[in-house]
């Protein structure tokens, strides 16, 4: 959650420099806490485990954080079938497009599954995953990510369940104090099948204190900064990141 927090541009990172598609970033002590006045949902959109819900109609809670402008354009077919992809057709059903307080009106589960239906309807080229299918079936899970897939969308996933390597292409393990190993994921990694070749690292000693795993649309992943997130990024453009 540092990590997300920090790409974000919720904190400010304390040494270093973070390099993010769109032209948002960070150098050192001098990053803004607010993310620099690059908004979080432009090239890259941030599904946290807890999202935010609006108090507004069913379009504002689904565009969010769009403008007027923008819900005004999604027509009541394009949003039912958004939410029904997640689960959540009820919702229109029940609710319709009036105004209502969506934190109080839905479980983490609903919270994470609209969550997701938002990043199907922005379509950003990258996404950073927090724990935020920590609440939901595994069906949706599968969905999240074959859908990713189909709309070339980049991803890294922050979470603590190695199952979901089988998803992704490299494996980022941060090994504390400042340590870390980039490791490639054999094909089906969460079957146990083959071996992780190392891709790069700084220190192979150290105990482990996190990863996290990359994929990209090509299933190729190399250590290329150009492709964003935090330094020493992976995978070309419209790859996946996801990280454990």
């Amino acid at each position: 959650s540092s990590i997300f927090r920090v790409l974000g541009g919720l904190w400010s990172s304390s040494g270093g420099s973070i390099t993010k598609p769109g032209g948002g970033g960070s150098g050192g002590s001098s990053g803004s806490g607010s993310g620099g006045g690059h908004g979080l949902a432009t090239d890259v959109f941030y599904l946290p485990q807890k999202p935010y819900n609006v108090v507004g109609s069913l379009r504002e809670q689904l565009c969010y954080p769009a403008t007027t402008t923008t819900t005004t354009t999604i027509t009541d077919e394009q949003l039912l079938l958004l939410l029904q992809k997640v689960d959540l057709g009820y919702l229109w059903q029940r609710r319709g497009d009036v105004n209502v307080d969506w934190h109080s009106e839905l479980s983490l589960g609903e919270m994470q599954r609209f969550s997701i239906a938002r990043l199907f309807f922005h379509k950003p080229k990258f996404a950073i995953l927090d724990e935020c299918t920590s609440a939901t079936p595994q069906s949706v899970e599968k969905l999240l990510y074959h859908e990713c897939d189909r709309l070339g969308i980049a991803y890294i996933t922050i979470c603590h369940r190695p199952q979901l390597r089988e998803y992704h292409d490299v494996n980022l393990e941060l090994q504390g104090e400042g340590r870390w190993q980039l490791k490639q994921l054999p094909p089906s990694s969460n079957s146990g099948g083959g071996s992780s070749d190392v891709v790069a690292s700084d220190d192979s000693g150290g105990g482990s204190s996190g990863s996290a795993a990359v994929k990209s649309p090509s299933a190729s992943s190399s250590n290329d900064s150009s492709s964003g997130g935090s330094g020493g990024g992976v995978g070309g453009g419209g790859g996946k990141v996801v990280t454990v």
